[in-house]
């Protein structure tokens, strides 16, 4: 989380590597949510076309 150190001593590598999971974290902030609702209204489309049977279709 803190980067200063490794960018003091000239660890680039370190320091952006160092930085990824906060981005990680701040990324799944925003786009969990919305991820989530997508995964739950596919899985309720799927299970709604389950329950058609071949005559029904036509």
């Amino acid at each position: 989380m803190n980067v200063a150190d490794p960018l003091m001593a000239g660890g680039y590598g370190k320091a952006a590597f160092d930085a990824v999971d906060p981005l990680l974290l701040m990324g799944w902030a925003e786009v969990g949510p919305d991820l989530l609702r997508v995964l739950a209204t596919a899985a309720r489309s799927v299970a709604a076309t389950a329950d058609v049977t071949p005559e029904q279709i036509g």
